[in-house]
């Protein structure tokens, strides 16, 4: 009989948090939507007149296999992060260097779409409102990294583990951080380049942006990262 109800608390333990986990998932995914992760471009958009410019890029920061140069002007400027070696050791020097803006950034981050879930639910109670972001959340995301792991390279762990050592944040916050597109199947702007249109270099050039409300973290940590 004993045997039975622990048994029976396990299955209602899970059920809860599965329960949490799908809450969090459309909660979220709202969010998506609300924060033009959805949807086409506007045919009547305003064209991008803004003109291309080239400013000094100046070594700001170095580690073992990296540089970190500072680039822009006035409120546009900009990291440009070059990293070499392993795949790790990439990680280890970006985490490195970027130290405080990396667990700024991560911090935020996580707190950023705990509140995002939260206020998606207004409705509901607290303290439900609260479990339901805090443990429905990260199960959500890490039930997406377990089911797209066998399509994922292991260099990209490799890369997050570094980064996640070389900063001093959690792994497991790095992981999630990256799962949030994913999990909420947002069609962000992409761009693609190949052909007689990078002719000079014969390389294809590929870029996806984060189509996210600015009112989050994201904005304030800009940085190109180049991969040697």
């Amino acid at each position: 009989r004993t045997s039975h109800l622990s048994q029976a608390r396990v299955t209602m333990a899970r059920l809860s948090t599965a329960f949490a986990a799908i809450v969090a998932v459309v909660a979220l995914t709202t969010c998506a939507d609300a924060a033009f992760c959805h949807g086409k471009p506007s045919p009547n958009a305003v064209e991008n007149n803004f003109p291309i410019i080239s400013p000094t890029m100046r070594l700001e920061r170095t580690a073992a296999n990296g540089k970190a140069y500072l680039t822009g002007t006035g409120s546009y400027e900009f990291w440009i992060i070059h990293v070499y070696g392993t795949p790790y050791e990439m990680g280890y020097a970006h985490g490195s260097m970027m130290k405080a803006e990396a667990q700024a950034m991560v911090n935020q981050t996580m707190q950023y779409m705990y509140g995002q879930v939260e206020q998606a639910l207004s409705g509901l109670p607290t303290w439900l409102r609260d479990w339901v972001a805090e443990v429905g959340l990260d199960v959500a995301l890490d039930w997406t990294a377990n089911v797209t792991a066998p399509y994922t390279g292991e260099y990209f762990y490799e890369e997050m583990h570094g980064l996640a050592d070389g900063a001093g944040v959690d792994y497991q916050d790095v992981l999630r951080i990256h799962m949030i597109g994913e999990l909420t199947q947002g069609d962000c702007s992409m761009y693609g380049a190949w052909g007689a249109a990078t002719a000079s270099t014969g390389h294809t050039m590929q870029l996806r942006a984060l189509d996210w409300d600015v009112s989050g973290p994201f904005r304030d940590y800009p940085a190109v990262v180049v991969y040697h």
